[in-house]
């Protein structure tokens, strides 16, 4: 049982474990969403800091969508290949990509 609660400490730990494309994947995630949470408060707090131009807002949002949505492809793209290797071409057939 006092394994247990060791192994339950050391799950935020495995982060470190995770191969280079999966920790820059979860960076790149928070990072768009830190952006989006900014532009938020960005707008909500524009009447109270004199701020007229949003243009950032306009353009910002889907550029960092934009990015986390090739990031993800990539991801999805690379796991395709690493199973088609993996278990041969017999795959390849069953997936129309």
């Amino acid at each position: 049982m006092y394994q247990r609660r060791e192994e339950e400490r050391r799950r935020p730990l495995n982060f470190r474990r995770r191969g280079f494309t999966d920790r820059l994947y979860i960076v790149n995630l928070k990072i768009t969403w830190g952006f989006v949470a900014v532009c938020i408060i960005i707008t909500l707090l524009s009447g109270v800091l004199n701020i007229t131009d949003l243009s950032i807002i306009s353009i910002g949002l889907p550029s960092a969508f934009a990015e986390l949505s090739i990031h993800t492809g990539f991801i999805i793209w690379k796991a395709k290949n690493e199973n088609i290797s993996k278990y041969g071409n017999n795959v390849a057939d069953d997936i129309s990509l």
